[in-house]
């Protein structure tokens, strides 16, 4: 998935939803205007939501280059901050829109992840 592109493409069929009609030309120049500068076109809180859950995946994204330079127990560690900030910044986008589900189940998936990684089971035999 690319979020960022899935935000433009919303904005870019709201906006034009909201113009009437549009010219399927009128409408690749407003997709990439809206590939410009995403943020001028979010008018709601549903894409504000979106755009802010774009945001969260993004640093999440950036913050993964140097996993490869860490130890076992740093890789852990390093993992479980990162995971918490994105389930924390999903949350706050759907504080935004309580019906941005994109956002919930990130979150959601996140936690999961997170307590899974936390879960070790003890072997006996």
């Amino acid at each position: 998935m690319d979020a960022r592109e899935e935000l433009v493409q919303r904005c870019a069929t709201r906006r034009r939803e909201k113009i009437g009609t549009l010219s399927d030309e009128g409408f690749a120049e407003l997709i990439l205007a809206a590939r410009n500068d995403p943020a001028s076109f979010v008018d709601t809180p549903a894409e504000e939501a979106f755009a802010a859950l774009v945001a969260a995946l993004a640093t999440y994204e950036q913050s993964l280059a140097n996993d490869d330079l860490l130890d076992d127990d740093e890789y852990t560690t390093a993992r479980k901050r990162r995971l918490g900030a994105l389930a924390d910044a999903c949350d706050r986008a759907a504080t935004i829109d309580p019906g941005c589900t994109d956002a919930r189940l990130v979150s959601i998936l996140t936690r999961v992840t997170l307590d899974l990684t936390t879960f070790s089971p003890s072997c006996s035999s």
